[in-house]
């Protein structure tokens, strides 16, 4: 018997593919429930802003906390 490229392409194939074989089983007695594009809530963890970037502060807010690294700034001479 000679496996050749033609050989291999007109056989039939009747195994159905692994994912064909776990759909079927899963959704044997229906198929999932329908779930929405987008949940109404944001995910867990989810940051809707990024605050205030500056600007004039408030009387009564607390001073912003200094970095730990140093910004490079326009008087920077490195």
């Amino acid at each position: 018997m000679v496996l050749d490229e033609s050989f291999i392409r007109e056989a039939e194939v009747r195994e159905p593919t692994a994912r064909t074989r776990m759909l079927r089983e899963r959704w044997k007695d229906g198929g999932p429930a329908p779930q929405p594009w987008r949940s109404d809530e944001p995910p867990a963890g989810w940051v809707h802003g990024t605050g205030r970037q500056g600007g004039s502060r408030k009387r009564g807010d607390k001073p912003r906390k200094r970095r730990w690294f140093r910004r490079r700034g326009k008087n920077d001479d490195s």
